[in-house]
């Protein structure tokens, strides 16, 4: 086989563009490699107050994933951080302290790098709101983020319970 001839090579390419399921007529090469951005949207935090029992929480975070789905499904993004939140969430604080990197392990290994675009493209979204605080870890203080929940400011087309 001559692996230097310039038809073989295209071949292999196009036949390998094809299982990968890149067919030709869907592939963009100007847009190969560059993230999507999503329009900044206005979120509003949810729910506005936690209920006190333990249950009730968890329906409202049920509640919350719902609305989150519907919104990421809408705007064709990743399902991963939503599809582990739970895991991450601590519904005694109804927040999410957790570190990057915890949570790209709960998301299946993922790299960190995934996390941040994952968790930007939330926050773009309306549908979770971030701050940076200080944490004690071993005397020592370290930058964190707090996550909290929050749904878009416009709900059209929403499917809320």
């Amino acid at each position: 086989m001559q692996g230097n001839n310039p038809e073989i090579i295209l071949l292999l390419r196009e036949t390998s563009r094809m299982c990968l399921g890149m067919k030709p007529e869907n592939f963009q090469a100007g847009l190969s490699g560059k993230h999507r951005e999503l329009p900044r949207v206005q979120a509003i935090r949810y729910p506005y107050r936690w209920e006190d029992s333990g249950i009730k929480r968890v329906q409202q975070f049920k509640d919350w994933r719902h609305i989150a789905m519907q919104v990421l499904q809408r705007s064709k993004g990743s399902f991963r951080v939503v599809a582990i939140m739970d895991e991450a969430f601590d519904f005694e604080t109804c927040e999410c302290l957790k570190t990057d990197e915890e949570i790209a392990l709960e998301a299946g290994n993922c790299t960190v790098k995934t996390i941040q675009r994952d968790l930007r493209a939330l926050r773009q979204a309306g549908l979770i709101l971030s701050e940076t605080h200080w944490i004690n870890k071993g005397g020592k203080k370290v930058k964190g983020r707090r996550v909290r929940l929050a749904v878009p400011s416009d709900l059209t087309g929403i499917n809320v319970r």
